[in-house]
């Protein structure tokens, strides 16, 4: 059930301090031996100065404490607008029309959170469906079903995160060519990186709507290198 309301500031020390007492408590009484604490920005902060602070170790063994999924999701497409802002990223969403010009650097920036995504998702598509596009014309003509069906399950592997890959040898073959092409050229596989990132921020945000903590785990564990590439070492450090 709902424990009792708290009247007074979130952001208060003395508020937090009683707040992650509260889950060392319940979670020994549970017999629990981890506790995972989500919280936004601000109190994810004074709750972290108060575990390093602290000489209990059990704020450091039990109380596990956690940014919220929607700022991860902010950093990570902070991530991808830095790795990409000096390419052609801003010029292909301007000139086909999916951003404005005067809203191009709040997308990149992940001042517009809506438009980030949407964006996103548009690129992303595109890049991937060019990229099979690219793949079919290497291999002999196949029938259109096949060519359809090729499509559908590479886009469904990268949204949805699949851990079990159809056993498809177009898939994979177009693997193979995706990993021989990315050797042969820097600016294939700097494209593809793209494909791969956005592909783990979706995975992401799947696996937060459909609470399947498994693929949270597995895509958090992909974006950890890229916080750290990207200098947003504060958000890795809170896993």
């Amino acid at each position: 059930h709902y424990p009792p309301i708290i009247k007074a500031s979130l952001t208060d020390m003395a508020t937090v301090l009683h707040i992650l007492k509260t889950a060392k408590d319940q979670a020994k009484l549970l017999k629990c031996p981890s506790i995972i604490m989500v919280f936004d920005q601000a109190i994810y902060a004074e709750a972290q100065m108060i575990r390093w602070s602290s000489s209990d170790e059990e704020y450091q063994d039990i109380l596990l404490t956690r940014l919220g999924e929607f700022y991860t999701v902010m950093s990570f497409m902070t991530a991808i607008g830095k790795r990409f802002e000096l390419s052609a990223f801003e010029d292909i969403l301007v000139e086909s029309g999916v951003i404005s010009a005067g809203s191009i650097k709040g997308v990149l920036a992940v001042h517009k959170y809506n438009r980030s995504i949407y964006a996103h998702k548009c690129m992303f598509e595109a890049l991937l469906r060019i990229q099979i596009e690219e793949f079919l014309s290497t291999i002999p003509a196949d029938d259109s079903d096949s060519v359809t069906a090729l499509t559908e399950i590479l886009l469904q592997q990268h949204t949805e995160g699949s851990n079990n890959p159809p056993d498809h040898a177009l898939i994979k073959a177009f693997h193979q060519h995706v990993i021989h092409k990315s050797a042969e050229s820097a600016v294939y596989a700097f494209w593809n990186s793209y494909i791969t990132m956005v592909g783990v921020l979706l995975c992401f945000i799947r696996a937060t709507r459909t609470a399947d903590f498994n693929l949270h785990l597995a895509s958090l564990r992909a974006m950890l290198p890229w916080f750290f590439a990207y200098d947003r070492v504060n958000y890795p450090r809170s896993v």
